[in-house]
């Protein structure tokens, strides 16, 4: 009898080690598919992001990297950096109406001066949409100016710097949208 005791405490024993193991491995498998789950949506809103922005003139890494801006854990803006990004994008318009208005043979100052402004804003790091705005921003900034460069080079290039103003004008139009979308930037 006594044996016939220890067996079934034995078995009982067994049985609820083998009980707690399963819930391990249960909650280990929950845990796995709460983290695909969460992936799959992550993956998806960046699908959906990037299909948005395909069909432009914008590089693939940037979009690659406005998607990822806009993934951001902590999307938020702080007031100094809405300030300090609306003030270098008023400043690039500044700039650009000074450059379209220059002839071709005075040009190198106000392109310079772009330049200027798009290093300035591409050392910038910011949040959320202000990131997807700044990003957004430099490439439209990065066609405007190899545009007025290429018009630089003579009435020869004229056509492919035309091509690439109608590219950053599609840039700058998906750029300032992003800014009105991103309601710490208004």
């Amino acid at each position: 009898m006594k044996y016939l005791l220890i067996g079934i405490l034995v078995v009982i024993v067994g049985a609820f080690y083998l009980m707690s193991e399963s819930n391990k491995a249960d909650a280990e498998r929950l845990k796995q598919a709460e983290a695909a789950h969460q992936q799959k949506l992550e993956s998806e809103r960046a699908a959906e992001l990037d299909k948005q922005l395909g069909g432009t003139a914008i590089k693939k890494e940037t979009i690659q990297q406005v998607v990822d801006a806009k993934l951001t854990e902590n999307p938020e803006v702080t007031p100094q950096q809405a300030s300090e990004l609306n003030k270098i994008i008023l400043e690039w318009t500044d700039a650009a109406t000074v450059a379209g208005a220059t002839s071709r043979i005075t040009l190198s100052q106000p392109v310079a001066k772009m330049q200027e402004i798009k290093r300035n804003i591409s050392s910038k790091k910011y949040q959320g949409c202000a990131e997807s705005t700044r990003l957004l921003y430099v490439d439209a900034m990065t066609t405007n100016i190899d545009a007025y460069l290429t018009f630089m080079r003579g009435s020869e290039h004229e056509l492919e710097a035309a091509t690439k103003m109608i590219d950053y004008r599609k840039q700058l139009e998906l750029a300032e949208s992003e800014k009105k979308s991103c309601a710490v930037l208004n």
